[in-house]
């Protein structure tokens, strides 16, 4: 169980510092560089679908109704986040894509798909936390799955 908890963690936190500190913080690649924010888009899209795809494998597998009901929630999430990042993704196109001005960002399309992406993504993080506590504390009291009988 704490493994595939593990790999949600390698899926849905690590790529998140990574791409945030690399390509929005300023700190490797320059505020003044606007590709950036469009880079962090088209790579992090993939990311998100992979993390669905993983979280849907561990609702399948789920050893406790409580952990499938977090990872759906988490499910939910990533799949909004989904939307904004999409939605995102297509108004820096549309508005020149790597050279798109810095203008756009905080205008309505741009910053409407950005509040659903950011939303999505820090309740899923919350959720990732309360899925690891939920099952740290599942398995400390020795908690086995309680499925109905066939």
């Amino acid at each position: 169980m704490f493994g595939s908890i593990g790999r949600l963690w390698l899926l849905l936190f690590v790529p998140f510092v990574i791409l945030v500190l690399t390509f929005m913080s300023g700190l490797v690649v320059p505020h003044q560089d606007r590709w950036a924010h469009a880079t962090f888009h088209l790579i992090y899209l993939p990311v998100l679908a992979v993390s669905c795809w993983a979280l849907w494998r561990f609702i399948g597998a789920g050893p406790t109704r409580s952990l499938r009901v977090i990872a759906g929630l988490m499910l939910l999430l990533q799949s909004v986040a989904i939307f904004g990042h999409a939605g995102e993704l297509v108004t820096v196109i549309q508005n020149g894509f790597f050279n798109a001005p810095e203008s756009i960002f905080s205008e309505n399309p741009h910053m409407f798909f950005a509040k659903f992406a950011i939303l999505g993504i820090m309740l899923s993080l919350v959720l990732l936390v309360a899925l690891t506590i939920t099952a740290f504390i599942q398995r400390r009291w020795g908690r086995t799955a309680r499925l109905p009988a066939a």
